[in-house]
């Protein structure tokens, strides 16, 4: 079971292309409905979101190596920009999770993570994959606080019921 979901990590990590798409000033999703209090709240949301630690990179593949600081220079660029939506930025957090995760780059993984959940609390995948962190690095206690979160919206997922069980 360990194998198989390290694969799924690497598949995911290792995509040539971004799963969620790039955030450049031509690519950016605009929400034209945004009120003046909903900008404030997204506003608010990104000023609150923990500094990416830098990880060596240097033992990294130079594609791998590449990616990470793409993904990372997409983030920086849509924290600065007021027209990135909130769900944008929390799925191009998770997506540099996964690949700091894959690569075993835990404490940079745990941070991304962390900011794609605080901007968006409905990221099912991303309190799972907290989670399975945690369990890795032998943080039960925390592990078992991301994995009920997910059990508590999906009562029937099997996956979280095994991991618990593993915690």
């Amino acid at each position: 079971m360990k194998t198989i979901n390290f694969i799924l990590l690497i598949v995911i990590a290792c995509s040539n292309q971004s799963v969620f798409g790039e955030i450049e000033p031509g690519n950016v999703r605009y929400n034209n409905d945004s009120t003046q209090s909903d900008k404030n709240n997204v506003q608010n949301k990104k000023e609150h979101l923990l500094d990416i630690p830098i990880p060596d990179l240097a033992a990294l593949e130079a594609s791998v190596s590449e990616q990470l600081t793409r993904i990372r220079e997409q983030i920086l660029t849509g924290l600065k920009s007021a027209s990135v939506s909130v769900e944008t930025l929390s799925k191009s957090y998770e997506e540099l999770a996964n690949v700091y995760h894959a690569y075993e780059l835990y404490d940079a993984a745990e941070i991304c993570y962390l900011n794609s959940i605080s901007l968006n609390q409905q990221s099912l995948s991303a309190k799972y994959l907290l989670g399975y962190l945690y369990q890795q690095n032998g943080k039960f206690n925390k592990a078992i606080i991301y994995f009920k979160k997910v059990l508590d919206k999906e009562p029937d997922n099997f996956s979280i019921l095994i991991r618990l069980g593993e915690s």
